[in-house]
């Protein structure tokens, strides 16, 4: 949760019976519509082991069978997915992009964490080395002509992750434009990437 100015309360709340539990596979495409349009922006505590790179999210388009899977080290996910109109970007095949058009799964530590001495540490001690990993693997089952596009997309974002590093605005915007590539420019609720699932508290 967070106060009216945006900043976490430093309250951690179950996801349990709420629209942000995506523990079994379920449509954010229905999540949104029950909030009346409102949309994701907030971080997940990861049920994981400390430091520990392990899967953390699972996206999948049945349809086409492709499928992303996030995996890390950190224990933190930001579930973001843009509400405003994108419009003003195009999109693969010079399509128009709109509102709920991508979505980003962005591994972290808390928000606001230095504040917040329940959460995990960010403080790096003089001496102390700061080491993190992040994996977003693409699969597509069965397996189609996609394939060899999938790699090539992996191996793009292996380049920018390590030109930009994993936290860049670069990087995180190149993730949403790589996935909306995939996406042909199709509407996020409408066709790509519909069932999404993570291992939160």
């Amino acid at each position: 949760p967070v106060d009216s100015t945006g900043v976490p309360t430093g309250e951690l709340k179950a996801v349990t019976g709420t629209e942000y539990d995506f523990r079994t596979p379920r449509t954010a495409e229905k999540q949104i519509r029950r909030m009346m349009g409102k949309t994701y922006d907030i971080n997940y505590k990861l049920n994981k082991h400390p430091d520990s790179l392990e899967l953390v999210a699972t996206v999948t388009e049945p349809v086409s069978g492709r499928i992303l899977k996030a995996y890390t080290t950190e224990p933190g996910m930001q579930f973001y997915i843009p509400s405003s109109n994108m419009d003003y970007l195009n999109g693969h095949g010079n399509r128009k992009y709109g509102k709920y058009y991508g979505f980003c799964l962005e591994m972290q530590h808390f928000p606001d964490s230095p504040n917040k001495p329940q959460f995990p540490s960010t403080v790096l001690r003089p001496g102390e080395i700061y080491r993190q990993t992040t994996i977003y693997k693409f699969e597509n089952s069965p397996a189609t002509k996609c394939h060899l596009r999938i790699k090539s997309v992996s191996m793009s974002m292996e380049i920018l992750r390590r030109r930009y590093g994993d936290t860049s605005m670069v990087f995180q915007q190149s993730i949403l434009h790589i996935i909306s590539l995939l996406n042909k420019g199709t509407p996020f609720h409408r066709a790509l990437w519909r069932t999404f699932y993570t291992k939160t508290f």
